[in-house]
Protein backbone atom coordinates (compact mmCIF):
# COMPACT_ATOMS: atom_id res chain seq x y z
CA UNK A 1 0.00 0.00 0.00
CA UNK A 2 2.53 2.57 -1.04
CA UNK A 3 0.60 4.54 -3.61
CA UNK A 4 0.54 8.31 -4.14
CA UNK A 5 -2.70 8.64 -2.19
CA UNK A 6 -1.27 6.93 0.89
CA UNK A 7 1.92 8.99 0.73
CA UNK A 8 0.02 12.31 0.57
CA UNK A 9 -2.87 11.43 2.87
CA UNK A 10 -1.30 13.31 5.78
CA UNK A 11 -1.38 16.56 3.80
CA UNK A 12 -5.05 16.05 3.05
CA UNK A 13 -5.88 15.36 6.72
CA UNK A 14 -3.90 18.35 8.00
CA UNK A 15 -5.35 20.79 5.49
CA UNK A 16 -8.88 19.48 6.05
CA UNK A 17 -8.51 19.76 9.84
CA UNK A 18 -7.03 23.27 9.54
CA UNK A 19 -10.01 24.54 7.59
CA UNK A 20 -12.38 23.07 10.20
CA UNK A 21 -10.42 24.72 13.03
CA UNK A 22 -10.56 28.09 11.30
CA UNK A 23 -14.28 27.70 10.56
CA UNK A 24 -15.12 26.82 14.16
CA UNK A 25 -12.82 29.48 15.69
CA UNK A 26 -14.13 32.42 13.64
CA UNK A 27 -17.54 32.74 15.36
CA UNK A 28 -15.79 32.64 18.75
CA UNK A 29 -13.35 35.38 17.86
CA UNK A 30 -15.71 37.62 15.92
CA UNK A 31 -19.29 37.02 16.98
CA UNK A 32 -21.87 37.87 14.27
CA UNK A 33 -23.97 39.82 16.78
CA UNK A 34 -21.25 42.45 17.02
CA UNK A 35 -21.35 43.08 13.29
CA UNK A 36 -25.10 42.83 12.70
CA UNK A 37 -26.09 45.10 15.60
CA UNK A 38 -27.04 48.75 15.10
CA UNK A 39 -29.83 50.91 13.74
CA UNK A 40 -29.87 49.31 10.31
CA UNK A 41 -28.63 45.90 11.46
CA UNK A 42 -30.62 42.72 11.73
CA UNK A 43 -30.29 42.65 15.52
CA UNK A 44 -31.68 45.74 17.28
CA UNK A 45 -29.41 47.36 19.81
CA UNK A 46 -30.78 46.72 23.28
CA UNK A 47 -30.50 48.70 26.46
CA UNK A 48 -27.05 49.17 27.89
CA UNK A 49 -26.15 47.98 31.36
CA UNK A 50 -26.59 51.46 32.84
CA UNK A 51 -30.10 51.80 31.44
CA UNK A 52 -30.99 48.32 32.65
CA UNK A 53 -29.67 49.16 36.10
CA UNK A 54 -31.68 52.42 36.23
CA UNK A 55 -34.83 50.62 35.08
CA UNK A 56 -34.34 47.92 37.67
CA UNK A 57 -33.83 50.58 40.36
CA UNK A 58 -37.06 52.34 39.36
CA UNK A 59 -39.03 49.09 39.53
CA UNK A 60 -37.51 48.31 42.92
CA UNK A 61 -38.41 51.77 44.28
CA UNK A 62 -41.97 51.44 43.00
CA UNK A 63 -42.33 48.04 44.66
CA UNK A 64 -40.94 49.51 47.88
CA UNK A 65 -43.49 52.36 47.79
CA UNK A 66 -46.33 49.92 47.14
CA UNK A 67 -45.16 47.76 50.03
CA UNK A 68 -45.06 50.78 52.35
CA UNK A 69 -48.56 51.78 51.21
CA UNK A 70 -49.92 48.29 51.87
CA UNK A 71 -48.23 48.22 55.26
CA UNK A 72 -49.72 51.60 56.23
CA UNK A 73 -53.12 50.50 54.95
CA UNK A 74 -52.94 47.35 57.04
CA UNK A 75 -51.95 49.37 60.12
CA UNK A 76 -54.90 51.74 59.61
CA UNK A 77 -57.32 48.85 59.27
CA UNK A 78 -55.91 47.36 62.44
CA UNK A 79 -56.55 50.66 64.26
CA UNK A 80 -60.12 50.78 62.92
CA UNK A 81 -59.64 53.52 60.33
CA UNK A 82 -61.12 52.76 56.92
CA UNK A 83 -58.81 53.64 54.09
CA UNK A 84 -61.79 54.24 51.82
CA UNK A 85 -63.10 57.00 54.14
CA UNK A 86 -59.73 58.76 54.14
CA UNK A 87 -59.48 58.70 50.35
CA UNK A 88 -63.03 60.10 49.92
CA UNK A 89 -62.55 62.84 52.53
CA UNK A 90 -59.18 63.92 51.21
CA UNK A 91 -60.52 64.47 47.68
Amino acid sequence: MEGPIHRHEAYFMVLDAASMVVASAMPNLLHPGRILRGEEGEFPKGLGWRAKRALKREVKEKEKEEKMYRKAEKKMRKNGVLVRDIEVNSV
